[in-house]
């Protein structure tokens, strides 16, 4: 019985990305989680994520890390970064799109050169492209179809055993 406006103040309680999951619709979030646009998309997209078994990566220390060596993206205009989205979260993936990058990746990956390595094997298997998710430990590539996510998919089975593995597609 509580409006969208209400349930998503309680989910913004629980945790700062909390409140996109109460609209279940592709969405832009920004500020700290409480600013959610609704957009449409041409298709659906699909993922293979893969979890690293025994990796963790505690929060504040990827932070720490990526303030100590002090990596900004290059390329850091947001007219640019803007441009680039809107055409990702439209349905429009093009495989250079220079939108999807995380800053992390440096700072994480030069500790832990096994999650570099499973990125790159999820590119080997057919992945557009492949990101450390937030500040890891996990790694997702995406896929234009079905097909191919399902190839990787049983490829980082067979590859990783002991690993959390999963096929999802994009709502």
């Amino acid at each position: 019985g509580l409006s969208m406006k209400e349930m998503q103040a309680i989910a913004f309680k629980c945790g700062s990305d909390v409140p996109f999951f109460i609209i279940r619709k592709p969405a832009v979030v920004s500020g700290k989680g409480q600013k959610i646009r609704p957009i449409l998309r041409k298709r659906r997209l699909w993922y293979v994520i893969v979890v690293k078994k025994g990796i963790k990566i505690p929060t504040g220390d990827a932070y720490k890390w990526f303030d100590n060596e002090n990596r900004l993206t290059e390329r850091n205009s947001y007219s640019i970064y803007r441009s680039e989205f809107d055409s990702v979260v439209r349905g429009g993936l093009d495989p250079d799109c220079l939108a999807l990058h995380n800053d992390f990746e440096g700072a994480v990956y030069g500790r832990y050169p096994a999650l570099r390595g499973l990125r790159d094997d999820i590119v080997l298997h057919g992945a557009s492209d492949a990101l450390l998710s937030g500040s890891g430990s996990a790694v997702f590539g995406y896929f234009n179809d079905q097909t191919s996510a399902k190839k990787c998919y049983n490829a980082m089975r067979r590859r990783h055993r002991g690993s959390f593995i999963c096929l999802v597609r994009s709502i």
